[in-house]
């Protein structure tokens, strides 16, 4: 095992004094093993199809990230006038997953869109040489499309986006990347 540490958590984590729920704003959460949320990926990838279940996922946490980054904007009274900003806060996000366990990244710009490499992902780490040939980092892509979302809306001029991610750990890349960019128009 590798040297421990002292968790590096944000400042809105709190706890509930009645019920003891650890909260960040005012969203519940609780300490899961990364092993058990893994096996769970594992387990409902392999029953229930690989598209059904990414997509289920991805829009899962693509909702909780915006509806989370959303109450953050509103507490801390965010602003964001250019691109540059945008791209400043997409990397604050980048240590907020870092503090909550689910990998160590950092972001690039690429033409108009974003690339994020995550190191270490539990998900990939944890499902690497378990068969998998497809990307399985589902949530992480959904909490990176709704962040984006929820600040690309305080811009002059909002844009919807989507990611993607292109590399795995789980298929034997050496990190996870993400590619988060606007749809292409119709």
């Amino acid at each position: 095992m590798r040297k421990k540490v002292m968790v590096d958590f944000p400042a809105f984590i709190t706890r509930d004094s009645e019920t003891r729920h650890i909260l960040v704003g005012d969203e519940s959460f609780a300490l899961v093993p990364n092993g058990i949320i893994a096996e769970i990926y594992s387990r409902l990838l392999q029953s229930s199809g690989y598209d059904e279940v990414s997509k289920a996922m991805y829009e899962s946490a693509r909702k909780v990230a915006y509806d989370g980054q959303k109450h953050l904007i509103q507490a801390f009274n965010i602003t964001l006038k250019t691109r540059q900003d945008f791209v400043q806060v997409l990397s604050q996000l980048l240590s907020y997953i870092s503090s909550f366990g689910y990998g160590i990244g950092d972001i690039e710009e690429q033409g108009e869109g974003l690339v994020f490499r995550i190191r270490h992902s539990f998900v990939g780490e944890y499902l690497k040489g378990k068969g998998f040939e497809k990307p399985v980092c589902h949530c992480l892509a959904g909490i990176l499309a709704g962040g984006a979302q929820a600040y690309a809306e305080l811009l002059a001029e909002p844009a919807l986006y989507s990611c993607m991610e292109t590399k795995c750990i789980a298929i034997g890349d050496p990190y996870c990347e993400f590619h988060l960019a606007q749809p292409p128009k119709p």
